[in-house]
């Protein structure tokens, strides 16, 4: 007999059980390098905010926490977009309107990296000249990261909120989840209370989400083990990011993640631009932003603004005068600096004879989708308006992205998230990108444009 003490259950479960995962997973270095290779069957569903009149001062990528899906950002997306920024939202793998796709319901952090880029690409292509930002909270926080640490070209900077993967109660989450391991890794089992539970003690922030059908708080016990691998490569992550500017905030309430541990990632992180927030918020600070305080949840909004314009425009931060006129009124002041010029980036040239086939004698206008996807039925239903008042100028075509010729069509064009509309000069040069759930007035305005653009 050893002299070694006997390991606690707690200890000895999570132990078997995260030995049974390293079988079944890659593992976390492994996540993050097959993460460049694209596995996905179709492009991210993603969620858009732009005010429809002037060019953007900047944009902005978010990514959601576990269990909640892209609507989460509705109230601080309309909010930012009154500002000048342009706000896009994706679901993860696993949640949202994957939830809906066949194939791709469950929880895949390679997909989910992988689908980031694709947005990032997608976004910078539908907004030329303007510098991109991307925001991730919880999950997503730790999300932005990685992405952040692997794809750096991509991004002009990286805002992450609360995003430690060091959790209040977390040795009895273990437990649960390590128990429903060795009973079924793949049987789902319902977290939502005790997430939700830690997350806010606001009511109408619970029953909004739970009573959200895109929500899913049911995840399998090997989900939830492969989170945990991710959310621990956090540490790793933060020191390959040595030039980006990084913004991390975190709420002083938080009764899930630990804020001290939050500070502990941030001094971590390598780059010399950096800067650190602690608000007076819980968990949540820029997610369901609707059931919040309404001054401080303008307050969170402003002033994630605010460091996105000193990244811009150069700006200090620290600077009384510039930070109190920000804040009474930020709106003008995004107008008067924002550049107005314009660049448009060519089509793969994969994707050159189809575009010429589809506006041979007229412009077109391009609507990938899916069924599935959630509000691509609303955007469709713009296509139908616009072939009523442009049809005799314009060819409108839809592309289904999950039939096998429109899944071809999709990866010739490179679209990185749906629904995408493509407007084409007449002849196939491209002569812009829409990318999310357009509105009317933005749709009319590249449409226009195409149709000008092809007059010159």
């Amino acid at each position: 007999m050893s002299g070694h003490k006997k390991l606690p259950t707690i200890i000895r479960l999570s132990l078997l059980a995260s030995s049974l995962l390293a079988q079944s997973i890659i593992g976390a270095n492994t996540l993050v390098a097959s993460a460049t290779e694209q596995t996905a069957a179709v492009a991210p569903p993603c969620k858009t905010w732009i005010k429809p009149l002037g060019k953007p001062l900047a944009a902005l990528v978010c990514v959601h926490g576990l269990g909640l899906n892209s609507s989460a950002y509705e109230d601080f997306g309309l909010r930012a977009s009154r500002q000048g920024i342009a706000v896009y939202a994706l679901d993860v793998r696993g949640f949202g309107s994957w939830i809906k796709s066949k194939g791709a319901e469950n929880v895949n952090f390679d997909d989910c990296l992988n689908d980031v880029k694709l947005t990032l690409e997608a976004v910078r292509k539908s907004n030329p000249n303007v510098p991109v930002f991307l925001l991730g909270e919880s999950m997503g926080g730790a999300i932005a990261l990685r992405v952040a640490s692997l794809y750096p070209e991509l991004l002009d900077g990286v805002i992450s909120s609360v995003p430690a993967g060091e959790r209040f109660q977390q040795g009895k989450t273990d437990l649960q989840v390590a128990a429903h391991f060795l009973t079924g890794p793949r049987r789902k089992f319902n977290i939502g209370k005790t997430i939700v539970n830690q997350v806010t003690q606001n009511e109408d922030l619970k029953n909004e989400w739970t009573s959200d059908p895109l929500a899913r708080l049911d995840l399998s016990a090997k989900e939830l083990l492969q989170f945990q691998v991710f959310m621990n490569g956090n540490h790793d992550c933060v020191k390959k990011l040595v030039k980006l500017p990084v913004l991390m905030v975190q709420g002083n309430n938080d009764r899930l993640v630990k804020p001290d541990e939050s500070f502990d990632l941030f001094r971590q992180i390598a780059s010399p631009d950096k800067v650190f927030l602690a608000v007076p918020s819980e968990h949540l600070i820029f997610e369901q932003s609707q059931s919040q305080d309404p001054w401080q949840r303008e307050q969170n909004m402003r002033l994630v603004a605010i460091w996105m314009l000193t990244k811009v425009f150069g700006h200090d931060l620290h600077n009384a005068d510039i930070m109190a006129s920000f804040m009474r009124t930020p709106a003008p002041a995004l107008t008067q600096v924002a550049s107005q010029t314009k660049a448009v980036e060519s089509l793969p040239k994969e994707a050159a004879a189809e575009a010429a086939s589809f506006a041979k004698d007229k412009p077109a206008a391009l609507l990938f989708y899916t069924k599935w996807c959630e509000g691509a039925d609303h955007v469709a239903k713009l296509m139908e308006e616009a072939q009523g008042q442009w049809g005799n100028r314009v060819n409108l075509v839809t592309i289904d992205s999950d039939s096998k010729e429109g899944k071809e069509t999709a990866k010739r064009f490179a679209v990185g998230a749906i629904p995408s509309i493509y407007f084409l000069k007449t002849g196939g040069d491209l002569s812009s990108v829409m990318v999310g759930q357009a509105k009317f007035p933005n749709f009319i305005k590249q449409l226009a444009q195409a149709i000008i653009d092809s007059d010159k």
